[in-house]
């Protein structure tokens, strides 16, 4: 862009003068026209990458510990029995309702205030709806949002769009029919930039929403953007009963029992049915959170040595647990080495006893292996080990059930742990 110069002592041009201010303030509008533009980019940026991490979270939570056996997941549709599930399932929040029945209320929006209990407020657009704060300390900001509907409504949900933040922000909502007195909400979940709330049915006029978030938009940095895209109320009525059923899933186990870990909540009950692969499934039996749930069977015996056999512990089935085998001799135990076998080469080099595997068509030989071959019968031994089916199959049904037609329990998983 180019400019008059004005040379020291010229004569005074009016309208010379006028054009340059004018061409300064064009260029100043396109610089900061720019800073806008790259500034919006970069927050939608964000936003994409941050719905990705959301959907990586979400896969995430299917992948089970060490510890687990089966893991009851309720953030897709993957391992849900759907013809038979009559609970409102949300994939966005990882959460299981009763069955709604839900009228889109008329919600519109007549004025949305921010404040900021601290730092420097700047809006990133012109309608003033993704805002930045920043502060000199570097201190984290609470920001607030006054919404104002056009009319009160009786409400008990309604879901809010919030420009995605890093980590998981702290929100705090609350609402009121006067501007006065504030009430809180029962509950309040969010599931990447999806705030979903839950109220007691009531007439509301005036939301508040505080947002706190977990750090700022760069590392190290003292900016935090705040922003609300969307807003969507219902009003919602329950149904004082609904089931969830989940797929039959199927699982490996390591032990005799498995624990069965979920929410206590009076209004929630659980039922199971498990059974061995391949074979009649059983009834669904009531469980509680951490009962343990039988899947293999306990074998404990006292094993003697003679001279006809002086190496031989007996025999184990071929559907043991390998995991759980234990070899005592007076209280001490015995190392045990599953792939070790008396046809090793240099066996006669071995420095300890060890209790050896031999696979059979039946099963296992149990013996004892060292490298003397002198195992001076009698002795007496204590074997214990769990066998049982080599895959269990586990169908879990739930059942939620309330008095209050505004109020609904939530579940939110189950889980069966290794013993």
């Amino acid at each position: 862009m180019s400019t008059t110069p004005f040379q020291l002592g010229q004569q005074a041009s009016a309208s010379a003068f006028m054009e340059a201010l004018t061409n300064l303030q064009s260029q100043g509008a396109g610089v900061l026209k720019s800073i806008e533009s790259a500034q919006l980019g970069t927050l939608v940026e964000f936003d994409r990458r941050s719905q990705a991490i959301g959907g990586r979270r979400s896969r995430a939570l299917r992948v089970s510990s060490p510890e687990q056996a089966i893991k009851f997941v309720v953030s897709d549709f993957t391992d849900i029995d759907q013809a038979n599930t009559t609970c409102t399932v949300r994939a966005d929040s990882t959460s299981v309702s009763l069955r709604e029945r839900a009228e889109p209320a008329e919600a519109v929006i007549r004025t949305n205030n921010f404040s900021s209990n601290k730092g420097t407020i700047q809006a990133l657009d012109s309608a003033q709806d993704i805002l930045r704060v920043a502060t000199d300390d570097f201190s984290i900001p609470t920001g607030q949002f006054d919404i104002t509907l056009t009319e009160s409504l009786e409400l008990s949900q309604f879901i809010v769009d919030i420009v995605a933040t890093p980590s998981s922000p702290n929100i705090v909502v609350s609402v009121s029919n006067d501007g006065i007195t504030y009430t809180p909400a029962t509950s309040v979940s969010i599931q990447g930039y999806v705030v979903t709330v839950y109220l007691t049915s009531m007439e509301m006029k005036y939301i508040r929403i505080q947002i706190t978030p977990a750090m700022p938009d760069n590392l190290n940095g003292n900016t935090f953007t705040f922003g609300i895209t969307n807003f969507t109320a219902q009003a919602t009525t329950f149904q004082l009963r609904s089931d969830f059923l989940s797929k039959t899933l199927q699982f490996s186990p390591q032990g005799e029992f498995v624990i069965f870990d979920a929410m206590s909540d009076n209004r929630i009950q659980y039922y199971l049915s498990v059974y061995e692969t391949g074979t009649i499934a059983t009834p669904f039996v009531e469980v509680n959170p951490g009962d343990a749930i039988q899947v293999g069977t306990l074998a404990n015996n006292s094993v003697t040595t003679n001279a006809s056999f002086p190496y031989s512990l007996g025999s184990l089935p071929s559907n043991t647990y390998l995991n759980t085998l234990k070899v005592t001799e007076g209280g001490a135990e015995k190392i045990i080495a599953p792939g070790l076998s008396p046809m090793d080469p240099g066996v006669d080099n071995l420095q300890h006893e060890y209790v050896v595997l031999v696979p059979t068509s039946l099963g296992y030989d149990l013996a004892l292996l060292n490298g003397s071959q002198d195992y001076n019968p009698p002795r007496t031994f204590q074997v214990s080990y769990v066998f049982g089916p080599e895959t269990v199959n586990v169908q879990l049904k739930v059942r939620l059930t309330t008095n209050d037609e505004a109020v609904s329990p939530v579940f939110n998983g189950a889980t069966l742990d290794q013993e």
